[in-house]
């Protein structure tokens, strides 16, 4: 098997690596397959654990087994479950839908295997609204095309109400606010987006502040339109991007060296991040399940790398009630 190493994975160890491309993977038969060779990186034998770059091609030589070690269903945390609908926490790190770099998603596969002998042409995992990658949080997934139509037509229209965490560089004085801008692709064949006053699709992001530390914000944050990457667009597009967001002018990651003053990590032993993903959490969501009915809101609290960045920045970062510079 042959594995691309994307930026998001750039830093990684070798056997990190492997453990995140084949789940079913044991920590020490990764170790095995190094030390003994089996495992190659641009032709080139490898047998002790390095740092990966992006760009790197990883070959792994295994034995003929029945089991598919990349075929693995997730975990899956499920909210709520009735014959039209799915509310589950999608875990950071996983594609809603299959993209241009991604040959399948593991999500709606596993969602596919949960529904085993209900599925059909009608029952099927159906995606309505989407999360990035990195981001963790709550997330719809309808079942029959008229419940995806019914929702789909809830979004379109401003009616599904979003909140979500995120963890934002600068301090914001004021206590709430808003970035009413365009969002338009950076070129026509550009996954990226960005902001514009005069071009592309109106999208608006409004936000409060929840917490504030010295560098940093804790923001919740209501988008009242769903552009692709909007939060992320429209939070850089203010002077404050999210802490960790490279592609938005956020880190590649944050450290306790980038937060604790005079941090200094063990000798001969790399630092790991506190949070290599992006600092956004989906919340909650309220809408209409179907036409007639009561309003339904589903909330999820913040997975624990999200809470540990939180427990650093008050520790580490911390404002005093007397606007003190603790830090």
């Amino acid at each position: 098997m042959e594995f691309a190493v994307p930026k998001r994975f750039a830093g990684l160890r070798l056997s990190q690596f492997l453990k995140r491309r084949l789940p079913r993977l044991g920590k020490n038969t990764a170790a095995k397959l190094i030390a003994s060779g089996k495992v190659t990186i641009g032709n080139e034998t490898i047998r002790q654990d390095q740092i990966l770059d992006a760009g790197m091609w990883v070959s792994v030589l295994m034995r003929q087994s029945h089991s598919d070690p990349t075929a693995v269903d997730l975990p899956l945390e499920i909210l709520h479950e009735d014959e039209q609908l799915i509310v589950l926490n999608k875990p950071a790190g996983e594609v809603v839908t299959r993209g241009r770099q991604d040959d399948s998603c593991k999500l709606l596969e596993t969602l596919a295997h949960h529904l085993g002998s209900e599925q059909d042409d009608e029952i099927r995992p159906r995606v309505v609204h989407r999360l990035d990658r990195d981001t963790s949080g709550v997330l719809l997934i309808a079942k029959t095309t008229g419940c995806k139509r019914w929702l789909t037509t809830q979004f379109e229209e401003g009616k599904v109400e979003k909140k979500y965490l995120a963890v934002v560089q600068g301090e914001i004085y004021e206590d709430e606010g808003s970035v009413d801008l365009k969002i338009k692709p950076v070129s026509k064949r550009s996954t990226t987006m960005k902001a514009s006053r005069n071009v592309g699709r109106d999208s608006l992001t409004e936000y409060k502040v929840a917490e504030r530390f010295f560098g940093f914000t804790l923001l919740e944050v209501f988008p009242k339109t769903g552009r692709t990457h909007q939060i992320r667009v429209h939070m850089n597009a203010a002077g404050h991007p999210l802490a960790v967001d490279p592609t938005y002018g956020g880190h590649q990651e944050l450290k306790l060296s980038n937060l604790k003053r005079g941090y200094r990590s063990s000798k001969g032993r790399s630092e790991s991040p506190i949070m290599d993903r992006l600092t956004l959490h989906a919340q909650s969501i309220r809408f209409l399940p179907s036409e007639g009915a009561e309003p339904v809101s589903y909330e999820i609290d913040p997975p624990d790398d999200f809470n540990h960045l939180l427990r650093c920045l008050r520790k580490y970062r911390k404002k005093s009630r007397a606007g003190l510079d603790d830090w």
